[in-house]
């Protein structure tokens, strides 16, 4: 029982897989780090999420992936499709490489923005009402930006 009541008290880390609100939107905030299969991860914990929203995602460049970076966020793009993503945005230029991939891939709705406030600005244009969004990128990106512009809407 102690345990079972301390694991109900325990909070994720800032931007470590953490649920938010927004106006209009459940937000799984992990924009702590990135890697190819975290991000994979992510979709999957999203599409989990109660609702019926479509999916969104803003992804920010994953850092640290060497040679094979630009293959990497090319094949992650492609990749969106098939885990049923209906909204991409993406920030930074390797993010771009992955919008282009994942429009390619069949996903309509992508955006390459170069701002936080664009990449909420986006969210709000592309994703419909009941949305679920997962914001990640490599901690460097400052993605909680995001998260920030689109709950300040919230308290607006």
């Amino acid at each position: 029982d102690e345990v079972a009541v301390g694991i109900a008290r325990t909070a994720p880390p800032p931007h470590r897989a953490r649920l938010a609100r927004a106006p209009g939107l459940t937000l799984l905030d992990d924009c702590y780090n990135a890697n190819p299969a975290s991000v994979r991860a992510g979709v999957r914990a999203l599409a989990e999420l109660p609702g019926e929203g479509e999916l969104g995602v803003v992804l920010g460049d994953m850092l640290e992936l060497g040679e094979r970076a630009e293959e990497l966020h090319r094949r992650v793009g492609a990749e969106l499709a098939d885990l049923g993503v209906n909204v991409v945005v993406g920030l930074g230029p390797l993010a771009a490489i992955l919008c282009e991939s994942a429009r390619l891939a069949g996903v309509e709705r992508v955006a390459p923005v170069e701002s936080a406030a664009a990449a909420a600005a986006a969210v709000r244009s592309l994703l419909g009402p009941g949305g679920r969004l997962l914001v990640k990128g490599s901690r460097s990106m400052g993605l909680e930006a995001v998260v920030e512009h689109l709950q300040r809407e919230e308290r607006a």
